[in-house]
This record gives C-alpha cells, structure tokens and sequence, in this order.
C-alpha cells in the first residue's frame, strides 16, 4: 500500500486530496504511477499523460520520475511553483 497526496490546484482538478492504493507492480517508478493514474481519463489524463507539469515527491523529498516507489511510502504530486 501507498498512500498519494495531491496538492494546489490538482486537488482541486481531480476533487481528491489523498488515497490509497496497492502497488500493482514490484518495480513501480513515479513515471510508472503517473501512467497508471492517467489511465484514469478526463482531469487524471491531462495532470498524468504529460499536458501538465507534475512535481513528486517521496517521502516530502523531491524525485524525478524514475525514483522507485516502495511499499508504504508517501507520495505527493504538485505543480511547481512560481515566486516573485
């Protein structure tokens, strides 16, 4: 099991904040998760199948999408953000 948090404005898109899910594979990467969640359609498509930036995170720790997911780790998706 995982557990995905979804933040800003993709919490918004999607009207989820978090769930859990079982991981379907030994050897999930973040980019693995992200095609599995775009396979969900509408919004999941837009956010997950790359029309949209997405930032992960591990743990509350940065990755790129071939960081390797394990069991019990939390993820959190975002969009990046801007200062001024």
């Amino acid at each position: 099991m995982i557990k995905i948090l979804y933040f800003s404005s993709y919490r918004e898109m999607l009207d989820c904040e978090n769930e859990e899910i079982e991981l379907p594979e030994d050897s999930m990467t973040i980019s693995k998760l992200m095609q599995l969640l775009a396979e969900r359609g509408d919004q999941w498509q837009v956010i997950f199948a790359g029309q949209l930036p997405v930032l992960a995170a591990i743990n509350q720790e940065i990755v790129n999408a071939d960081a390797i997911i394990n069991n019990h780790d939390e993820i959190g998706f975002f969009p990046p953000v801007s200062g001024g």
